[in-house]
C-alpha cells in the first residue's frame, strides 16, 4: 500500500444526527433497564461477591481488549508494518470513544491510520473488512457448532477445530476471485496471508471465549446457572450488539437481557436479567473507560503530530 496524505475522514450531517438519535434512544433504554435492575435486583450479592469471580469479569474484557490489538496487528502485516503497542492503544481509545453520543470509535481508528500512518481510506476499508470477515467467520462457527451439539462437550470442541480448519481454507480461495484481485485493495493479500488469516481467525475465536467468560462470570456472580450453550448464545448477543454502528451504551444491554430472559424463561424463574446485563456490560466499561482514558493523551499528541512523529514497531 503506497503512502499518501489524504483528508482526515469526518460524519456527515444526517449520520451525526442518527447517532445523536440513536445515543439519546440508548440512553432511554439504559436508563430502564438500571431503574428495574435497581429496584429488583439483588445488588448485596454482587458487593458480597467472591473476588475472584469479579477479577474474572474484569480479566476477560483486558484479555479481549489485547486480543482485538492483535487482531489488527497480526492482519495488516501483509500489507504495512505497524508498531503492536501502537495499535493496543488505539484500540483502547476507539473502545472508549464508542460510548460517546457520536460514536466515534471507527471514526478514530481511520484520523489515525490515515494521518499516523500516512494510510489511505480505501486501503484502511479493506484491511478493516477483512477483520470483519474473521468476526463474522468466527461467530459461523461457535453458532453451528453450539447448535449441532448443545451440550459444549468433547465433541462441540471437534467441530470448533473442523469449523476453523474449513473456514481458513475457504477464505484462502477467496483472494483468487478475479473481483476481489481487482478490486480488494489489499484484502486479497491480507486473506492470502497465511499467517495474516489462520492468527486472525484464531484470535477472533479466542475473543469470542473472552466474550462467553464474562457472560459466565457474571452469571456466577448473581447465582445464575444456565447451559453453557446459552451462555455461548448470550455471548454472540452481546458481540453482535457490540456492532451496532449508531450507539453504544443501552442497546447492547437490552439485547443480552432480552435474550437471557427468552433463553431462562423455561428453567429459570425469579431472575433479574438486567441486572445479569448491566454486570456483564460493566466488566467492560471498568476497562475500557480508565484505560482509553489514560491512553487519550499519547493518542491525541501522537495525531496531532502525524506521521513526522512516528516511530515505527514491529
Amino acid at each position: 500500500m503506497p503512502e499518501h496524505s489524504a483528508p482526515l475522514p469526518s460524519t456527515s450531517r444526517v449520520r451525526r444526527i442518527i447517532d445523536l438519535i440513536g445515543f439519546l434512544v440508548g440512553i432511554g433504554l439504559l436508563t430502564w433497564l438500571i431503574v428495574i435492575a435497581v429496584r429488583d435486583g439483588d445488588w448485596q450479592r454482587v458487593m458480597e461477591a467472591d473476588r475472584r469471580l469479579l477479577v474474572g469479569l474484569v480479566g476477560c474484557t483486558v484479555l479481549s481488549a489485547a486480543l482485538t490489538g492483535a487482531t489488527f496487528w497480526v492482519t495488516v502485516r501483509p500489507v504495512k508494518r505497524l508498531g503492536f503497542m501502537e495499535l493496543q492503544g488505539v484500540n483502547l481509545v476507539a473502545s472508549m470513544l464508542n460510548y460517546a453520543p457520536v460514536r466515534l470509535g471507527m471514526l478514530s481508528r481511520f484520523a489515525w491510520h490515515m494521518r499516523v500512518d500516512a494510510m489511505r481510506l480505501l486501503d484502511i476499508l479493506a484491511w478493516f473488512a477483512s477483520v470483519a470477515v474473521l468476526i463474522a467467520a468466527g461467530l459461523v462457527i461457535c453458532s453451528v457448532a453450539t447448535i449441532l451439539m448443545p451440550g459444549v462437550g468433547a465433541f462441540w470442541w471437534i467441530l470448533i477445530l473442523l469449523g476453523t480448519l474449513g473456514a481458513g481454507l475457504v477464505l484462502g480461495l477467496v483472494p483468487r476471485i478475479p473481483f476481489v484481485q481487482k478490486h480488494g485493495r489489499g484484502a486479497d493479500q491480507i486473506l492470502a496471508s497465511g499467517s495474516a488469516r489462520w492468527g486472525g481467525l484464531v484470535l477472533r475465536l479466542l475473543d469470542f471465549g473472552t466474550f462467553a467468560g464474562r457472560v459466565a462470570f457474571a452469571l456466577a456472580i448473581l447465582g445464575i446457572t444456565m447451559a453453557p450453550s446459552h451462555v455461548l448464545v448470550l455471548a454472540v448477543v452481546a458481540l453482535l450488539a457490540n456492532l451496532i454502528p449508531f450507539g453504544r451504551l443501552g442497546f447492547r444491554e437490552f439485547a443480552v437481557a432480552w435474550a437471557a430472559s427468552r433463553l431462562g424463561s423455561d428453567s429459570v424463574t425469579g431472575v433479574n436479567w438486567e441486572q445479569l446485563a448491566l454486570v456483564e456490560s460493566g466488566g467492560e466499561v471498568l476497562v475500557f473507560l480508565p484505560l482509553g482514558l489514560l491512553c487519550s493523551p499519547w493518542f491525541a499528541m501522537r495525531l496531532r503530530r502525524g506521521a513526522a512523529g512516528r516511530s515505527i514497531g514491529v
